[in-house]
């Protein structure tokens, strides 16, 4: 929590001191978003979520008077206590009194802020009727009913004056009970967050918070990072530390993090790039576009993979998917190869009245000709693992289906050392799988002698191998 002393003038022209200011960085910009109407501050544990919350709603408190009154809650009482110390600390030296019979805060100008405790749903109906210009869930991965959430939205509202900005506020950690239904609403949509999710929802945004943003917690407690490391499984610890949405107890790529997922960029036209493909007709169909590094651009290793585009659809024929697979790739990309599941190869559909056409055989005619990718399950798994590891493996941050499906592959309950084979995270996740394998990372590169150059050179061509076929589809 800030501990610092600010002035402003408040809209009357009176000189407002505060003794707390928002730290630079995540937790200031979530104080700058009050033209949003919903934001979600999550991530790290020690983030400086609550202060945040706590100075949000203060903004209002000087411009708004008896026209600003505010709703926190959270799961149970006693998590309120923390709340209750930190308001305290922030508002009483404002003249602020907390009168605990009402639970509620009470400024002189008639401002208040009411804290509630809403266990489930029953709870949350209870305030129906009720209104509210600033509403914040703490900590609202606690709770598992998404339908809260909605409950309280409906009580974002003031009949008695014109007040701008009145907005509804969460918070929380990775890995609570409400994980998935928060991570689906807000981190999905943008893994990166700070920009606006406009679909057919309300307009949201979610702002990630991690521990080492919060500058003071780490002058004063540096120790608050080992403590952690005590309290959880792997998984989870990693979650609190980086904030990481993606981490799913039991997951069975667990290294995959915020890290490997990156902002769209242009990818330089001398990349290599292929597709990868695992097909399906009731189930998904995913096709993956890759590029190669060649290192030119700064963070992403040379021979990196960096997933740029995805097509993720089902229910549609072999014909159809191809063609959608040719609209999508532009002009200005060269494709090298499109690796598939090989099953590909043997599937065969009914096309145009002809009769034991295979897949293969239909994309090819499609402008879309493919390669048999290889099918070595573990040997797959390692190579997409040890990208994972050595950050060698980045995926663009519009990529949602397969950012969502990587965390979701569960263990094989037969076969442990394999992955689930059932469930649509599969087909995203077999699709990267054949990516990695048909780049397989190479590691301790050096620089080939000229011997050996030249002895490969005279094996290619004893072989019948143009050494330019060679040379391009290794790019």
């Amino acid at each position: 929590m800030g501990r610092a002393s600010a002035k402003r003038k408040s809209q009357k022209g009176q000189e407002v001191r505060y003794l707390w200011t928002p730290q630079e960085g995540p937790q200031l910009l979530y104080i700058l978003a009050d033209w949003c109407p919903v934001v979600f501050y999550g991530g790290a544990r020690g983030g400086g979520k609550t202060s945040g919350s706590l100075g949000d709603f203060l903004q209002g408190v000087d411009e708004h008077g008896a026209n600003w009154h505010g709703l926190l809650v959270r799961k149970t009482y006693p998590e309120l206590q923390e709340v209750i110390r930190q308001g305290k600390e922030m508002f009483e030296p404002l003249g602020a009194e907390w009168v605990q019979f009402h639970r509620q805060f009470r400024f002189p100008n008639g401002s208040t802020l009411t804290l509630r405790s809403i266990e489930r749903l029953d709870d949350a109906e209870k305030l129906q009727g009720a209104q509210f210009t600033w509403i914040c869930m703490d900590e609202a991965t606690n709770q598992p009913d998404p339908s809260v959430f909605r409950v309280l939205l409906a009580c974002l509202r003031w009949t008695a004056a014109d007040v701008p900005n009145k907005r509804f506020r969460l918070t929380g950690n990775p890995g609570g009970a409400g994980h998935h239904w928060v991570k689906k609403l807000f981190i999905d949509p943008n893994p990166l967050g700070f920009q606006v999710i406009e679909d057919d929802d309300i307009p949201r945004m979610y702002i990630p918070a991690r521990v080492d943003d919060n500058k003071i917690l780490m002058e004063r407690d540096p120790e608050y990072k080992d403590r952690l490391e005590h309290l959880g499984s792997p998984e989870l610890v990693k979650a609190w530390l980086e904030g990481d949405w993606n981490v799913v107890l039991g997951a069975y790529l667990p290294d995959f993090s915020p890290r490997h997922i990156i902002a769209p960029f242009t990818i330089p036209e001398h990349w290599t790039r292929f597709r990868a493909v695992d097909w399906g007709y009731v189930d998904y169909t995913c096709v993956l576009w890759v590029a190669v590094s060649d290192g030119t651009i700064e963070g992403i290793d040379r021979g990196a993979l960096v997933v740029y585009r995805e097509l993720h659809v089902n229910d549609h024929t072999a014909e159809e998917v191809a063609e959608m697979v040719a609209d999508l790739t532009t002009d200005e990309e060269e494709i090298v190869y499109t690796v598939m599941d090989p099953a590909a190869y043997g599937m065969r559909q009914k096309v145009r009245g002809r009769k034991g056409v295979t897949i293969a055989k239909v994309w090819a005619e499609c402008g879309v000709p493919l390669k048999r990718a290889d099918n070595d399950r573990l040997g797959g798994w390692n190579q997409l693992r040890q990208r994972l590891r050595k950050d060698s493996l980045y995926i663009f941050s519009t990529c949602t289906q397969l950012i969502k499906a990587i965390p979701l592959l569960q263990h094989s309950k037969h076969k442990p050392e394999d992955a689930q084979e059932d469930g649509w995270a599969t087909d995203p996740c077999d699709s990267l799988r054949y990516a990695c394998m048909s780049r397989p990372l190479v590691t301790d590169y050096k620089e080939p002698e000229a011997t050996d150059v030249l002895a490969a050179t005279n094996w290619l061509r004893a072989h019948g191998i143009e050494l330019t076929d060679f040379e391009k589809a290794m790019k």
